[in-house]
């Protein structure tokens, strides 16, 4: 009976985030890139403090030996970004790509040229999003591994938005991995973000501690 219950509330809050998703889509959608990302910005960036994020920051800084002010001006700031990231998602298709400057446009092309499979690897580094729909802009077609949402509604909307003709998508896990390499044998490109959080891997020093360092891309 309570795990009925559990699974009753499970749908019950997914149904919720998923219609606040749609309103918050829709309301952003009437405004600019830059606006949306301004907001997201300044909302996350002060409501995050009350959240368990913030916790989670701090204690990754903690390795950086960093005083309490740096700390703490770090802590928002990443905040922020990901405010940013997050509300700029909804309004990517009104980007003004003519705000890229890209100054070796013919290494680009080099790239392009060539007649095997190329790996694009970089991590979440600002907007992941606009990296990715710049090579493809550039006809790319790009193969990428992806966390799911936790929501599954909202994770089937996403990536039915973010469906191309020459971008494909793939939950981590081993079927993504299969998926990969056949894409490799045909000849077909993958865009990797190296810094997730996996369970197996090289082990590393970083900052003084023992770390599991993706090596997938590398083999």
């Amino acid at each position: 009976m309570l795990q009925k219950l559990k699974n009753i509330f499970k749908i019950l809050r997914n149904y919720i985030e998923f219609i606040f998703f749609i309103l918050l889509k829709n309301i952003l959608g009437l405004f600019s890139f830059n606006f949306a990302s301004n907001i997201g910005g300044t909302l996350v960036g002060f409501f995050g403090k009350f959240t368990k994020y913030e916790k989670i920051i701090k204690n990754n800084i903690e390795v950086l030996n960093l005083d309490d002010e740096r700390s703490s001006r770090l802590t928002k700031e990443n905040l922020q970004e990901t405010g940013k990231v997050f509300f700029e998602f909804f309004n990517l298709n009104k980007f003004d790509w003519r705000n890229i400057d890209f100054d070796n446009i013919h290494i680009m092309n080099e790239i392009k040229s060539h007649k095997g499979p190329k790996i694009f690897i970089s991590a979440h580094i600002g907007n992941w999003e606009l990296t990715r729909n710049f090579i493809l802009r550039h006809g790319f077609t790009l193969h990428s591994v992806y966390r799911h949402a936790n929501n599954e509604k909202i994770d089937n909307y996403i990536q039915e938005n973010r469906k191309e003709n020459n971008a494909f998508f793939y939950k981590k896990g081993s079927e993504s991995a299969k998926s990969m390499i056949k894409a490799l044998k045909q000849n077909e490109d993958l865009a990797l973000l190296i810094d997730q959080r996996d369970s197996s891997g090289l082990e590393i020093d970083f900052f003084g501690k023992k770390v599991l360092a993706t090596d997938g891309f590398a083999n």
